[in-house]
C-alpha cells in the first residue's frame, strides 16, 4: 500500500461514526416502501435480519481492509491487490459514477422540502430560479467540503442531532401507545383483481423490468429487497476515511462499529413505534408517511420538525458522499489512475 495521506487535524471517533452513518443511512426517512411491500411484521424482520446478513459483513470487511491499507482510494486499492489494475480502475470509475449520480439528488430533495414548507407553487419556482438555487446550494456544500474532513464531520454531527431529534421525541411519546400485536401483522392478502400492485401509487415500483414483480407470501419482493438494500448498504464508502483518523487500528474500526449501530437503531426504533402505535393500513405507507405518523402522535409541530429534519439530513448525506468520492479520486490520482490534479 501507498503511504497514508492524512489531513490535519485527524478525524476523531464520533465525527467518523456520523460520516459512516450518513454514507449509509441518514435516518429512517425512506423506510415506507418496505412496509408497503411486506407489511408490519416483514418490514421489522427485514430491518433486523438484513443488517446481520449484509451490513455487518460489509462493515467488518471495511474495518479490516481500511485499517490494513489506510489508503484514500479504499476499494480501488483493495481490488488492485486482489485482481490487478484493470479491475481496480473499473471499480473506481463505477464507484465514482454511482456516488456522483446519487449525490446529485440531495440538493434537489432539499429544495423540494423547502418549497413544500414555504408553500411555493412548483410552477412559479421552476426554470432558472430552481436551477440557480440548486446550483448555489451545491457550490456552498462543495465549499464546506473543501475546508476539510474535520469540519465536515463536526457539521454532520450537528445536523445528526437536529435531524434525529424528532424521532427520539416520537419514540418517547409513542412508546406508551404501542400495541405489540401490531408488530406481527402479516401482509394484506392481494385480491384476484391485481390489488397487489395498488399498494404502490407510482409506476417505478411496479413497472415491468428484467425481474418480475414476484409476490410470494403476500410480499412484493422486488421493492421490498430494493428498499432494504438501499437503506442498509454502502459501508465500504467509509473506507476512504481510514487514513484520516488518529489511530486507524483502533479509532477507525470503532467508528465503523458505532456507525453500524446508529444505522440499525435509527431504522428499528422509529419503525417499531410507528407501526405499533398507529393503525394505518399497509397501503397508507406512501413516501413521507412518517411525517403523518409524527403529526398523529405529537401534533403538527412534530410533523413540521420532521419535514425540516428530512431537509437538512439531505445536506449531511451530500457532504458524506462528496467526502468519500473526493478522497477516492485523490487516492486514484496517487496510484496513477487519474491526473495528479485530482
Amino acid at each position: 500500500p501507498l503511504p497514508p495521506t492524512r489531513t490535519t487535524p485527524p478525524l476523531k471517533l464520533w465525527p467518523l461514526a456520523v460520516l459512516v452513518f450518513y454514507n449509509v443511512s441518514g435516518g429512517p426517512f425512506g423506510i415506507e416502501p418496505s412496509i408497503r411491500a411486506g407489511g408490519n411484521f416483514f418490514a421489522i424482520l427485514g430491518f433486523v435480519l438484513f443488517p446481520l446478513v449484509w451490513s455487518v459483513p460489509e462493515a467488518l470487511v471495511t474495518a479490516e481492509l481500511g485499517s490494513a491499507f489506510q489508503d484514500p482510494s479504499a476499494g480501488v486499492a483493495w481490488v488492485e491487490e486482489a485482481f490487478g489494475e484493470t479491475m481496480a480502475c473499473l471499480c473506481g470509475y463505477l464507484a465514482w459514477v454511482s456516488g456522483a449520480t446519487d449525490n446529485a439528488i440531495y440538493p434537489t430533495l432539499f429544495m423540494e422540502y423547502v418549497t413544500s414548507v414555504a408553500g411555493w407553487d412548483g410552477d412559479d419556482f421552476a426554470g432558472w430560479a430552481r436551477f440557480g438555487s440548486v446550483a448555489l446550494i451545491t457550490i456552498c456544500l462543495a465549499g464546506l467540503n473543501y475546508t476539510g474532513l474535520e469540519i465536515v464531520g463536526n457539521a454532520s454531527m450537528i445536523v445528526c442531532v437536529i435531524a434525529m431529534s424528532p424521532f427520539v421525541i416520537l419514540t418517547v411519546m409513542a412508546a406508551p401507545q404501542v400495541d405489540p400485536s401490531r408488530w406481527f401483522q402479516m401482509p394484506e392478502v392481494p385480491g384476484e383483481d391485481g390489488t397487489d400492485a395498488e399498494l404502490f401509487d407510482d409506476d417505478f415500483q411496479t413497472s415491468a423490468g428484467p425481474l418480475p414483480l414476484l409476490t410470494l407470501g403476500g410480499i412484493l419482493w422486488r421493492p421490498y429487497l430494493n428498499n432494504l438494500f438501499w437503506n442498509l448498504n454502502s459501508f465500504d464508502s467509509a473506507g476512504s476515511f481510514s487514513a484520516e483518523t488518529n489511530s486507524p487500528s483502533k479509532t477507525y474500526p470503532r467508528g465503523i462499529f458505532i456507525g453500524l449501530v446508529m444505522c440499525v437503531l435509527a431504522y428499528v426504533l422509529p419503525l417499531l413505534v410507528a407501526v405499533g402505535a398507529t393503525d394505518y393500513r399497509q397501503s397508507d405507507w406512501v413516501d413521507g408517511h412518517l411525517g403523518s405518523v409524527c403529526v398523529e402522535i405529537g401534533g403538527k409541530w412534530l410533523g413540521a420538525w420532521t419535514i425540516f429534519a428530512a431537509a437538512i439530513s439531505n445536506l449531511a448525506l451530500f457532504e458524506a458522499e462528496m467526502s468519500s468520492d473526493a478522497f477516492q479520486l485523490m487516492g486514484m490520482a496517487e496510484r496513477g489512475y487519474l491526473p495528479k490534479i485530482f
